[in-house]
């Protein structure tokens, strides 16, 4: 026996039955705390629920019996909405291409301001030469000049509603100042 009583002695696990060695002086009851954890009773902690895909009874944890709807991802899965049933599906291709996008974001980062007016709020890269007519200029420096919303929406007064969409003030310009 070792120092302060710490000598170790064999134990049966009561729930696998598996021989464990345990101390002499602490009461150890389970091999691990899988079992030990297993053993201890679950008062209402879970209720069980049938999934809506397949139909199998699962177990959840009582605050989740409204949300929980599905055994598992994959019969999650199988109800979500898919490419056309999908409300924002928009054919699968992005107006502009991710380079395009990222380029106007760090030229947006890099000078923090629109180059009109000097605002720093609702910034965008606007193409000098246009996009849609020159695209193999979409990712030149030259070519993209950062603009706040309202200036770029003074550029474009055909697409004005478009670009102003979701700014603060519901996309409505000030006669007076032009923003």
């Amino acid at each position: 026996m070792g120092r302060h009583g710490t000598g170790k002695i064999e134990k049966n696990c009561e729930v696998c039955h598996k021989s464990f060695s345990g101390r002499i002086d602490r009461p150890s009851r389970f091999c691990s705390k899988t079992c030990s954890s297993s053993a201890k009773p679950r008062l209402f902690l879970r209720i069980k629920k049938n999934c809506l895909v397949c139909g199998n009874e699962f177990e959840v944890k009582k605050y989740r019996k409204e949300t929980a709807l599905y055994c598992s991802n994959e019969c999650r899965r199988k109800r979500m909405p898919f490419k056309d049933s999908h409300i924002n599906w928009k054919g699968g291709v992005s107006e502009r291409p991710y380079k395009v996008r990222k380029k106007i974001k760090q030229l947006v980062e890099l000078h923090g301001r629109c180059s009109d007016c000097n605002g720093n709020d609702n910034l965008q890269g606007h193409h000098i030469q246009s996009y849609s007519d020159f695209p193999e200029l979409g990712c030149n420096d030259d070519n993209i000049v950062i603009l706040c919303c309202h200036c770029h929406a003074k550029r474009h007064p055909k697409i004005q509603e478009f670009i102003l969409k979701g700014v603060s003030n519901g996309g409505k310009m000030d006669s007076k100042s032009g923003k």
